[in-house]
């Protein structure tokens, strides 16, 4: 897309919320905690929109979300159950 800032060096690789619901969430979900956890992944990659970490786009009706920086330890994210 055009509106992608200049300051990008590589490739943006766009994902959606459920695409990253794993690597956030390590555990198996039941069906009643699987709702909860999406909406809690959107809304962490929305603020991270809002602090100008992360790029949104919207593709037929889907949301998809890219990262501008990549955490320096990656697995301290991830929720373990």
């Amino acid at each position: 897309m055009s509106n992608e800032p200049s300051r990008l060096a590589g490739p943006i690789h766009w994902q959606s919320g459920a695409d990253l619901l794993p690597r956030i969430v390590e555990c198996e979900l039941s069906s009643l905690e699987l709702p909860r956890a999406m909406g809690e992944t959107l809304a962490h990659l929305e603020y991270l929109v809002g602090r100008g970490q992360a790029l949104r786009r919207e593709q037929d009706g889907l949301v998809f979300f890219a990262a501008l920086s990549t955490p320096q330890d990656p697995g301290k994210a991830a929720r373990r159950c």
